[in-house]
């Protein structure tokens, strides 16, 4: 997943708590197809990329489990 900088709680904080759980974060848009957070620009709409909060990260991590994309994603 690639962590948006504009993200809220901070970007690094987010990215610990993906890595503290055995994820992966990608330093790059274009190395992912999960984005977390607001986009800079604008988006393109593609069948390979989710654009999903960050409560998503936050939710998920409570819930010791990945959970549903669907009830995260931001509008285009």
């Amino acid at each position: 997943m690639f962590i948006s900088p504009a993200s809220d709680p901070p970007r690094a904080k987010l990215w610990e708590l993906v890595l503290l759980c055995g994820g992966r974060v990608a330093g790059a848009p274009s190395q992912s197809r999960l984005f977390i957070g607001p986009g800079q620009g604008r988006r393109k709409e593609t069948v390979t990329h989710l654009y999903l909060s960050e409560k998503w990260i936050l939710d998920s991590v409570t819930q010791h489990s990945a959970c549903a994309c669907e009830d995260y994603l931001l509008r285009q």
